[in-house]
């Protein structure tokens, strides 16, 4: 009996873990996402502090742009792709007038990994891709 006990304690604990780990962070506002990509950039690129300045304003116009084409719920999903990827391409052009020549091979080489890393992920065309069973009942 207090092997069964100490069984059940062990797997309910073991059950509570796994639900605690697997909770999420909440979701950063447009503010602290812009924040954190300047900051990111900062430390990467040595930014002067009127640069930062340039950059954090730049980078929370583009981030309110995206927040608010996510939003919108009339966009397919294509056109909110295509959109936030023209803000994105407008964001990186603004950065890099600002930039010296050093500050400048080293942001598109952090462009070049960015779009690696993102091309290994799943996109929307993968998820779309795969066939949806619906049973005749669920119809």
């Amino acid at each position: 009996m207090k092997n069964l006990k100490l069984s059940i304690a062990a797997f309910a604990l073991t059950i509570f873990a796994n639900v605690a780990v697997a909770q999420h962070e909440p979701a950063l506002t447009a503010e602290q996402r812009a924040a954190k990509q300047t900051e990111k950039m900062s430390e990467k690129l040595l930014l002067s502090p009127e640069q930062k300045a340039k950059v954090a304003e730049i980078n929370l116009a583009i981030v309110q742009k995206n927040e608010a084409v996510r939003n919108d719920a009339n966009l397919s999903p294509e056109t909110k792709k295509e959109s936030i990827k023209g803000n994105n391409e407008a964001r990186a052009q603004m950065i890099k007038a600002l930039l010296n020549p050093e500050q400048l091979k080293k942001f598109e080489e952090m462009e070049a990994n960015r779009e690696e890393k993102a091309a290994t992920r799943p996109g929307i065309e993968r998820m779309q891709s795969k066939p949806i069973n619906i049973q005749p009942t669920q119809k």
